[in-house]
């Protein structure tokens, strides 16, 4: 069957014949040279990570949203007591913080010793910072977050860190009066037990687990604008076939909405 060339004879056809029929828009041709010939637009479109159900799922276009670095860190980061008992911050492989404690005892003279004498009280913290060679915002940011209840903090840019002290009596840290000192993978500091790893671990508990309520409604609403979308989309897409199938002929043939001819 030809080409209808007439009104009446494109009405009397099927709507999948009819489509057959007509020139496709696209103006390559499908013996054209090279690579672009071989394949329609469309196909071209299917390319990359998500053609024929490929990729990882996540998006990653310019459209998605960016978690800040320290609540990515806090998601990365694991904190427990090791075999030594001692505190260990870990973030991805590396462990940037150890804290463990280390009970001090003064000397007792020996006119003042006694069978009986109880050790005093007393003790403090000794603190192995390491970056693991990876000096990002994210390794700052968790080094600041378990030091903040020692008042302790890294400062300076990528190439040169410094360990800086919020106490204000001098001899708090090791180095003295100094109150701020240059910061080397595998330093040891000590400062006063102000409070217990239990404490710190606690805190750093908190923070994570804000972070992971964050991000989690962050992906309710992704998920919930997704939805809406969908749904709008849907209605769209109802709302063009229903025009479709209402200007189609009915089963007798007869067009519900008839096209004027002209002449």
């Amino acid at each position: 069957m030809g080409r209808p060339t007439s009104i009446e004879q494109k009405l009397d056809m099927a709507l999948d014949e009819l489509v057959k029929t007509e020139d496709p828009k696209s103006g390559r041709k499908s013996s054209s040279y090279g690579p672009a010939g071989k394949k329609s637009g469309g196909d071209r479109d299917r390319d990359g990570p998500y053609a024929a159900g490929r990729g990882d799922g996540k998006g990653k276009g310019k459209g998605r949203q960016r978690l800040p670095p320290e609540e990515k860190a806090l998601l990365k980061t694991q904190c427990f007591f090791n075999a030594e008992k001692e505190l260990v911050i870990k973030l991805y492989e590396t462990e940037v913080l150890i804290v463990k404690n280390r009970k001090e005892t003064p000397p007792v003279a020996d006119s003042d010793k006694t069978e009986k004498s109880p050790a005093p009280a007393g003790g403090s913290l000794v603190l192995t910072l390491n970056s693991g060679g990876f000096r990002t915002a994210e390794t700052k940011a968790i080094l600041n977050e378990a030091l903040r209840p020692l008042a302790l903090r890294v400062e300076g840019s990528e190439s040169s860190w410094s360990l800086c002290s919020d106490y204000r009596m001098p001899g708090q840290v090791t180095d003295g009066s100094k109150s701020q000192q240059p910061f080397e993978d595998g330093m040891e500091i000590t400062v006063p037990a102000v409070v217990t790893p239990e404490a710190v671990r606690e805190h750093m508990a908190g923070k994570r687990q804000a972070a992971k309520s964050a991000v989690d409604a962050q992906r309710a609403r992704a998920r919930c604008f997704e939805a809406n979308l969908l749904s709008y989309l849907a209605q769209v897409v109802q709302r063009g076939r229903r025009k479709i199938v209402g200007s189609l002929p009915d089963s007798k043939g007869e067009h519900p909405n008839p096209i004027p001819l002209k002449g």
